[in-house]
């Protein structure tokens, strides 16, 4: 039982600290793997903003968004046939299908693609 005692005297202390800096490191990559899972920034949340040129190919319900098969968009994306939401239904007026047309648009983080501003092309 003596050596018992004296066995837990010398070691209980070597042991607690090692518990000690066991939890604290895990703690800190707990604490430093959610700090990498925060939102980012607000710029990185703001949308891009693009211009690009292509032609209408049709109109969605109540013209709230029209299918564009638009050119290559430096920086952005191929090109290809793309739904783009309306701002408003007075960006749709005046323009129909087969019109070649120079647009702006936002793309947000979430995938929307909605048009700034759109006109028919020279």
């Amino acid at each position: 039982m003596a050596e018992t005692r004296s066995f837990l005297r010398r070691h209980l202390p070597w042991a607690l600290s090692a518990w000690v800096l066991l939890t604290a490191a895990v703690v800190g990559v707990v604490v430093w793997l959610d700090a990498r899972r925060q939102p980012p920034p607000a710029a990185e949340n703001e949308a891009s903003r693009h211009e690009a040129t292509g032609v209408i190919r049709s109109f969605g319900d109540g013209r709230s968004y029209v299918n564009i098969a638009h050119d290559p968009i430096d920086g952005f994306m191929a090109a290809m046939t793309m739904a783009f939401e309306f701002q408003s239904a007075e960006q749709a007026s005046g323009l129909d299908v087969g019109d070649r047309v120079k647009f702006s648009f936002s793309a947000d983080r979430q995938g929307r693609l909605v048009i700034d501003s759109i006109a028919k092309a020279p």
